[in-house]
């Protein structure tokens, strides 16, 4: 991944999930080059809201991840679901960080 200026610039991902982590991964590829980093969050943090209670699906560009409302009524499946969402935002905060110690140093 590759964040310039606070946007996404470029991604690439090696998926190994099941057909919901698979879904949500696709999506997200499809969707987040030129995503800036907040956006990013907030959906990621919107899609944790439709799943854990009675949050709303993203909307705009993001759209496609109602399909996966319906993982809601499944907590088992909440994780694999996410997978991708949080492994995004892991990267980002790396990301940040390293530009912190790049900037400061």
């Amino acid at each position: 991944m590759v964040v310039r200026g606070g946007i996404i610039t470029a991604y690439g991902h090696d998926v190994s999930a099941c057909a919901l982590g698979q879904t949500s991964a696709a999506i997200v590829a499809q969707q987040i080059v030129g995503t800036p980093v907040a956006e990013f969050v907030e959906v990621r943090d919107a899609m944790q809201a439709m799943l854990k209670g009675d949050g709303v699906p993203p909307t705009g560009r993001w759209d496609d991840l109602k399909y996966l409302e319906p993982v809601r009524g499944y907590p088992n499946r909440h994780m694999s679901t996410m997978l991708v969402f949080d492994a995004v935002a892991a990267a980002l905060e790396k990301i940040e960080s390293q530009q912190e110690v790049a900037t400061a140093g």
